[in-house]
């Protein structure tokens, strides 16, 4: 964000972080086969991206999108037919901080977002994040391959990083552990 003030209004600026309120936000729990996408259902969140993201990504990984939106009869209708996809709608804020807790990641590809509070509830919960390059915010806080990993905006990218994360959970939790440290 102080890069874009800077470049296109010529100012500098302190970014401040706004916390979490979200409760209970911690690691632990056993850790399951699922990718966790929290948020909204906007297009500007892409989680049509996610869904077709699931398309290169093999075996029994599942995607666990949370919300409601406008965009929910056109994404369930995407993801018709792939039954590792599942809509959970609103969920509590306790099942939120046990999802977070227990997913092997968590995917957030927003289109230029300008926060990324996902991003701080991961890594909260030693989870790393998938992000994309134009991400905005969340893509300048993912280190990739350090605290997460950041991937081209399409799908066979996309898939390629929650792939890499399934195949090596070792290297998931590694990811988790060094966003939780400098988150």
């Amino acid at each position: 964000m102080r890069l874009r003030l800077l470049g296109s209004l010529g100012l500098d600026a302190t970014v401040l972080r706004h916390p979490s309120t979200l409760a209970g936000l911690a690691p632990g729990g056993a850790v399951r086969r699922q990718v966790l996408m929290p948020g909204r259902l906007h297009r500007w969140k892409r989680v049509d991206l996610a869904i077709a993201a699931m398309r290169h990504v093999p075996g029994d990984v599942e995607l666990l999108v949370t919300g409601s939106g406008e965009e929910q009869a056109r994404l369930r209708a995407l993801a018709a037919g792939d039954p590792r996809i599942r809509f959970l709608g609103r969920v509590a804020e306790d099942e939120l901080a046990r999802l977070y807790a227990t997913s092997l990641a968590v995917l957030f590809v927003p289109l230029r977002e300008d926060l990324g509070l996902v991003t701080i509830e991961a890594f909260r919960c030693a989870r790393p994040v998938i992000t994309c390059t134009d991400s905005g915010e969340p893509a300048r806080l993912v280190r990739d391959g350090e605290t997460g990993l950041v991937a081209s905006p399409d799908a066979a990218s996309l898939g390629a990083a929650i792939a890499r994360l399934a195949a090596d959970p070792g290297l998931a939790a590694r990811l988790g552990a060094q966003g939780m440290r400098e988150g």
